[in-house]
């Protein structure tokens, strides 16, 4: 009956990757209008130093380069969500398993991947780094 905040949807996009899992991103606000309205009030504050027409044309100047700001931060972090995205699908976060060997690595011999996870490696030769206090010289 009564539509409460809570219950509404977010303005989320539906899309597949190229694995065919189904990823969510938020389309939060726009960021030309938001580095816009925050350049205006820049703007207009330190232009009314110089009265009302400082005030105004603070308020013009400052919408304008907020709203270039906006669009090249949108920019920006689009190109480093798509980027993370590809490193996550290469190293198995996405679609795979992360930390597994790929399919033509030769299989271990013992069973195990390495002497030091068996248990067999050998010392170190420096001190570990446990404690209150480390040998910083080895």
């Amino acid at each position: 009956m009564f539509k409460r905040k809570r219950d509404r949807k977010r303005n989320e996009r539906k899309a597949r990757n190229k694995n065919g899992l189904e990823t969510r991103t938020y389309a939060g606000p726009d960021a030309a209008a938001t580095g816009a309205i925050g350049g205006e009030l820049v703007g207009g504050l330190l232009g009314s130093v110089a009265g009302p027409p400082g005030a105004v044309a603070g308020m013009v100047l400052g919408a304008a380069v907020g709203t270039v700001a906006g669009k090249v931060l949108a920019s920006e972090a689009k190109t480093a969500r798509k980027h993370d995205e590809e490193l996550d699908e290469v190293i198995g976060v996405i679609g795979g398993n992360i930390g597994a060997a790929p399919p033509d690595a030769p299989p271990a011999r013992i069973g195990a991947p390495s002497a030091a996870s068996a248990g067999v490696g050998g010392a170190s030769s420096g001190t570990p780094a446990e404690g209150p206090m480390q040998n910083v010289d080895d």
